[in-house]
């Protein structure tokens, strides 16, 4: 069962023998996956609010966007962590940027300026998850389609030989880039390699 982020099936970085059938390259092409990066940062003072969303909260939050947001929030922490999180475009302006140094830099630098310096005043240390730069990951999540999303994602389902199944958030109808969507994938795979019935709509999807 082939459950590998899509990017690493596009980039062609597994080789298959005998070769996949065009049907499945096609669709496996025809995804739109983009830039993701997610930052968290400590620092020494709270100065910022709950969330901040660009170009609008609601855009943001249907992940057309990106925010910043503090991650401690409801969690009974004593730190306090800003949490940036950023796909396609958006990501790409901090992943196309040739150190954690300068990602760093440049999202405290666009901080200080909504902030008025506070973020170079209170911060304190970071982590960067530039799933772009891991090589086993490449990228973020299915985000778009350039062909009919469920004729796509069908032809993703589809057993190669009745040997290779395939699995993972794409092939999910109604959660598609999520962690459970990817789950429910996986098991409507096992469910087609055991040979029991499955459908596009099944509630598993």
């Amino acid at each position: 069962m082939s459950t590998v982020p899509v990017k690493i099936l596009q980039e062609r970085r597994i080789t298959f023998e005998p070769a996949l059938p065009d049907e499945k390259t096609a669709a496996i092409d025809s995804i739109f996956v983009g830039d993701g990066l997610k930052i968290f940062v400590a620092f020494k003072e709270r100065f910022y609010p709950d969330l901040v969303g660009f170009g609008g909260v609601l855009k943001a939050l249907r992940m057309e966007n990106k925010y910043i947001y503090d991650a401690a929030f409801n969690k009974g922490a004593d730190q306090n962590i800003l949490g940036l999180f950023a796909i396609n475009e958006k990501a790409a302006e901090y992943t196309r940027l040739d150190s954690e140094a300068a990602i760093i830099n440049k999202y405290l630098a666009e901080l200080d300026a909504m902030f008025d310096g506070q973020a170079s005043r209170y911060y304190h240390k970071h982590i960067i998850q530039n799933w772009s730069a891991e090589p086993y990951i490449r990228g973020a999540y299915s985000y778009d389609f350039y062909a009919n999303r469920r004729q796509t994602i069908k032809a993703l389902r589809q057993a190669v030989a009745n040997k290779l199944f395939f699995a993972g958030e794409a092939l999910s109808i109604k959660h598609q880039a999520t962690v459970h969507g990817a789950c429910q994938s996986g098991l409507a795979a096992v469910r087609q390699l055991l040979g029991e019935a499955y459908s596009l709509t099944t509630q598993d999807l």
